[in-house]
């Protein structure tokens, strides 16, 4: 590409210059001979057309030119490529979600937000969150990196006592309050959707004398918690922020 290039400009500049030196001796001439009018021709020519090639040769590859350009240039290959998004329903899906109430607190460091239940029955809540200052938190892009809570989380009501089972397979943590701290220096987005939980779920969580083999059936064949585990997984490989249909 260089040496075309170079090639081009070289033989740009030799058609200019004879061009320039013919019309300076043609002008002190009075008559111009055949001879002298075909040379001036053939340099015209040659100007015009080594112009005329190395715009056509350059106009295609001119970006390359410019440092870092290509790289901001969108990849045309991808263009229009749908992006992964885990299909999470409709919000009638998600009726608990409303239970939940956000709290930031701002007076310690790391700042950290605080997830309550105010409903009276266990939910389990699908948990995603985005550092905004240190990757793509927008939904549908193709660098999104949303995290989330591998198994989901089981919030108990917040009047309910505290219970110490967890899912150990997926380290789910059951608590009626869950804190998430935000990166130093970082702008913390956070999503979530919840469902309840159905009443044996309810029962092997707050029944201290069911075996753990017992729990976990228990838990794992509730139709809530299951939506909510395989949704988080599905939604991780994705990167993309919990989205739901809403009509």
């Amino acid at each position: 590409m260089f040496t075309a290039l170079l090639i081009l400009v070289l033989l740009v500049l030799a058609a200019s210059l004879g061009s320039w030196l013919f019309n300076q001796w043609l002008s002190e001439q009075r008559r111009a001979s055949a001879l002298s009018l075909g040379i001036g021709g053939m340099g015209l020519v040659l100007l015009l057309g080594a112009s005329a090639v190395a715009i056509v040769s350059t106009s295609a590859t001119w970006q390359a030119w410019i440092p870092g350009f290509e790289r901001a240039l969108p990849d045309s290959s991808t263009k229009g490529a749908p992006v992964a998004v885990a299909d999470l329903g409709t919000a009638d899906q998600w009726p608990a979600t409303t239970c939940i109430k956000p709290l930031r607190v701002t007076s310690t460091v790391p700042r950290r937000w605080f997830l309550d239940n105010e409903c009276e029955r266990p939910i389990v809540v699908m948990l995603a969150w985005c550092d905004a200052a240190r990757s793509e938190c927008t939904a549908g892009a193709r660098d999104a990196r949303w995290q989330y809570e591998a198994a989901g989380l089981v919030l108990t009501s917040a009047l309910a006592r505290p219970t110490p089972r967890r899912m150990p397979e997926h380290e789910a943590p059951i608590t009626g309050t869950y804190a998430l701290a935000e990166p130093q220096e970082g702008a913390l987005r956070i999503r979530y959707l919840a469902c309840y939980l159905a009443e044996p779920a309810i029962a092997a969580i707050t029944h201290d004398t069911m075996s753990s083999e017992e729990f976990q059936s228990t838990l794992r064949a509730d139709a809530c918690y299951s939506r909510v585990a395989s949704a988080s997984q599905a939604a991780a490989r994705s990167g993309q922020p919990p989205v739901v249909s809403f009509h």
